[in-house]
């Protein structure tokens, strides 16, 4: 229950604050003098939108505060799961800058818009005129009968369900068409991979292959150099190492008479050694070098290929033709999965469905099963208002298909009078019987969600006289289990409530402002007396507002 509200520095509110009590409560005023402001302002602390147009003083910021009370209320799980301490009396704050920025609180504690809208639509529902016309919508009658039936938990299962569902049909269709890709360009690729993997293409080849070609291309002129080198070396007349043998003789002779010598000795002794050696390994070079014109030819039509290879797929080496053959090795791997993960798929979406057809059906049968019990309490408190002879039918047709809210559509059908057939609510229903309808839909959930309070913004509208007289009493009836809030022009509805506020504007020099005040009785009759006959109100007036007071 809203227990007081206070605002500052909003619209042509300077600065207001209003105790409010419980049962039903009546708010009045002229045309203009800030009624729907203060709608606005309750609206910001229950996480609407705002604007900075509704900063009243451009030097101060906007600030709303409401203080609820949440005795008999089940708030605990949104405290726990948004971290914020919970009291029993919950202040909601909102402050809003010059600069059109804002911030919203709970209990001081800084929260999100979204979250500041959660917990708002747990403490009070706002129903404004405009609402009326949801009671046309398919959309809202759903929801009217979903929240009858109780099937607010099965909903949220089935919901959350049901995402999953179309993501995972998504997910699946975007697989078929990567495969039916991919089947388009499988021929291709394994032609390639066959070519890559039949090549049998080793890191480094093309350099090797090459190098052996410089070796058997140019092998005469190898071959006759190293005979040449050779010849040199020990086997011409004067050879090398013939030449440090006799070299080697005469410093043997030395040595036995200048033992410095010595050195130069066993030096000219590893030389001989080292000739020796190398002689045998020119030798043995000189037998490996051996003209092959088919080695040739087999390694000119290898160089061929890999550089076709090379050409084909604009790449410069072969090791990144073994990179590509790696990738394609890959992408072939990848097809062969993807066939796996579409069956899985499907499977795994088959059994989503069988789910969700199965939960549809739960509440399918709790829809229809309501639907009885919701049309007669809503005709009950239609004769309450007047309407002894209105008729109001769900209608529910089987879907064929799933749809994000189970597998019905439904309907209102009305009818206010006997003998006329039911149609839609559009076609049928004047201005004051949607009111009177969307008064008596209203009342039936405020019961069931159990909310704290409810504010009708002119409920009123297209009724009048008796009609208007037996609105006030339902409303009056159902403030006997709840806070209601009415904002009202008619008389018979304002003399029924609890309380009765005056919202009036002012005037200080140019400037206009709003306040409000909660009437006595005396102040209440007068105000009753203004609605019935205008500003200056007959001594008749004045007593048929007493006795709309009394009644």
């Amino acid at each position: 229950m809203l227990r007081h509200l206070s605002i500052k520095n909003y619209a042509l509110i300077d600065s207001l604050e209003i105790d409010l009590q419980g049962g039903l409560s009546i708010i009045t005023g002229e045309t203009g003098a800030g009624k729907s402001i203060l709608l606005g302002a309750l609206g910001l602390i229950l996480g609407q939108r705002a604007e900075m147009q509704v900063i009243k003083d451009a030097g101060e910021k906007c600030v709303i505060e409401g203080i609820f009370d949440t005795e008999g209320l089940n708030l605990d799980a949104f405290f726990q799961s948004n971290d914020v301490d919970f009291a029993p009396q919950i202040i909601l704050r909102r402050e809003i800058k010059v600069s059109g920025s804002s911030r919203a609180f709970i209990n001081d504690t800084p929260v999100s818009l979204n979250q500041l809208k959660e917990l708002g639509a747990m403490l009070l529902d706002i129903h404004s005129q405009h609402q009326n016309l949801l009671l046309s919508e398919g959309k809202y009658q759903l929801e009217v009968l979903d929240t009858f039936a109780g099937n607010e938990e099965l909903l949220k299962k089935y919901i959350a369900q049901f995402k999953h569902w179309k993501n995972q049909l998504a997910k699946l269709h975007e697989l078929e068409q990567k495969e039916k890709e991919s089947k388009l360009r499988q021929d291709y690729l394994q032609f390639q991979f066959d070519e890559l993997s039949n090549g049998n293409i080793k890191e480094g080849e093309l350099q090797v292959i090459e190098e052996q070609l410089k070796t058997l291309e140019n092998a005469e002129e190898i071959k006759h150099s190293l005979l040449e080198a050779k010849i040199n070396v020990s086997d011409g007349e004067f050879n090398a190492l013939s030449l440090l043998k006799l070299a080697k003789q005469q410093l043997s002779a030395v040595v036995k008479y200048n033992p410095e010598s010595e050195d130069l000795f066993k030096r000219i002794e590893s030389c001989i050694i080292e000739i020796s050696d190398i002689h045998s390994e020119i030798e043995s070079l000189e037998e490996t070098i051996i003209y092959d014109p088919q080695k040739i030819s087999e390694l000119n039509q290898r160089v061929d290929f890999l550089n076709h290879l090379l050409q084909k797929h604009y790449l410069k080496s072969d090791s990144e033709l073994l990179v590509l053959f790696q990738r394609i090795e890959e992408e072939l791997m990848a097809i062969g999965t993807l066939e796996t993960e579409i069956e899985n798929l499907k499977k795994q979406a088959l059994e989503n469905e069988s789910a969700l057809e199965a939960i549809a059906k739960k509440i399918g049968e709790k829809r229809r099963n309501a639907a009885v019990n919701f049309q007669t309490e809503v005709e009950l408190i239609l004769q309450q208002l007047g309407m002894s002879q209105a008729k109001i039918q769900v209608e529910i047709l089987p879907l064929t298909v799933l749809s994000s809210e189970g597998k019905e559509k439904v309907g209102f059908l009305f009818s206010a009078n006997k003998g006329t057939s039911l149609n839609e609510i559009s076609k049928v229903a004047s201005g004051g019987e949607i009111s009177r309808l969307m008064l008596a839909v209203k009342s039936i959930l405020a019961k069931i969600r159990t909310l704290p309070a409810i504010i009708f913004d002119e409920i009123d509208t297209g009724v009048s006289g008796e009609v208007a007289s037996k609105l006030g009493n339902v409303l009056k009836g159902l403030g006997q289990n709840m806070q209601v809030i009415v904002i009202t022009h008619l008389p018979q509805i304002a003399g029924k409530g609890k309380q009765h506020y005056e919202v009036f504007k002012t005037l200080d020099g140019n400037k206009a402002r709003t306040g409000i005040k909660l009437l006595n009785n005396e102040e209440r009759v007068i105000e009753l007396a203004k609605m019935l006959s205008g500003e200056n109100p007959s001594q008749v007036a004045l007593e048929n507002a007493k006795e709309l007071l009394i009644g």
